[in-house]
Formats: C-alpha cells, structure tokens, sequence
C-alpha cells in the first residue's frame, strides 16, 4: 500500500461554497498537494497537462452502478474556452464519506484514463483494463486472460498474502 497522500487533507476545506451548487473546484491547498505527489510519483507522462478537478453535488449512475467519478478530454474548443486538457468530476456525496486511502484510488483510477498518443503528443482516454461481472467469475473462474492476469495480481498482493490473513507478520512466525 502506497503512503497515504490525502493524510493532510480535511474534506470540510472544499464543501461546497453554496449549498445549491451543482459544481466546484475544490479549493484547499492539501487537495491539489496530494494530487501533485500522486501525478508526480505515477503520472508523470501527464505532468504536462492542465487537469481542472470539479465536485458535483450528487453522483451519477451507469447500468445501475453509481459513478463516483468521471474522466474527460476536452475538446478542442473547450480546451480553447477554458484552458484545460482534461477534466476529472468527482461525486461529493461518495468523496466527503470515503476515508483517504479510497480518495487517493479514486483519483488514481480517474488519472489512469488519461494516456498520450506518442505519435501526435495529444491526450487519449484510456478504457479499463478488465471489464467483467461477479456471476460470470464465479461460474468460469478466470477464463480470459485478463481475468488471468487479474487472478494473479491479487495473488501477489500483500493484501491477500496468508500472513495477513492469519493477522501475522513475517517476525511473528516461529
């Protein structure tokens, strides 16, 4: 597990300025600190670019699964308008109830569809790596190489390592 970036940050510092506010650019200086350490350390194809991060008041759903966030190249006229490459929406209602550790995947995730074409230098949008529903695993365990590659990552994870499970550390073990 990776340091927790968004340690600093109170999510109190960017509620909103209005309570009818459907959108807003969050305000506090540990906010976009964070973001700058994670596109720093994982990101740093994309250091270049003028991301603007917006709350929404509420989330949004997509085949009956709520949207906690949402990923955008601006096109070229709005790239023109306003400046920015890229927009990143954040559902407030799911951001001001995660703790820090689901802030910080969150951004990752949405940071994750942002790609560079290395022929023209413009910006792309990255599709997710699996797609798959819980039923079709269960029934065909990891029949596609994707799932494959999923199996074994998790496998690999200190998450899912038999010590942590059994809530021991290697010293512990005698």
């Amino acid at each position: 597990m990776t340091d927790n970036i968004f340690a600093l940050y109170d999510p109190q510092a960017d509620n909103p300025p209005v309570k009818d506010d459907k959108f807003w650019k969050p305000e506090s200086e540990e906010f976009h600190s964070a973001v700058a350490q994670l596109i720093q350390k994982d990101f740093s194809f994309i250091d270049h670019l003028n991301i603007v991060f917006l709350f929404r008041d509420k989330h949004g759903t997509h085949c009956g699964n709520a949207v906690w966030g949402h990923c955008q190249k601006q096109s070229d006229k709005q790239k023109e308008l306003h400046g920015f490459d890229v927009a990143i929406v954040i559902a407030w209602d799911i951001w001001s109830v995660i703790d820090n550790i689901k802030r910080e995947a969150l951004i990752y995730h949405e940071l994750s569809h942002i790609g560079i074409d290395p022929e023209t230098d413009n910006v792309t949008m990255q599709a997710h790596d699996l797609e798959f529903f819980r039923g079709e695993f269960r029934k065909y365990g990891a029949w596609s190489t994707e799932l494959e590659g999923l199996v074994n990552d998790l496998q690999q994870m200190e998450l899912f390592k038999r010590e942590k499970h059994n809530g021991m550390k290697d010293d512990d073990e005698s």
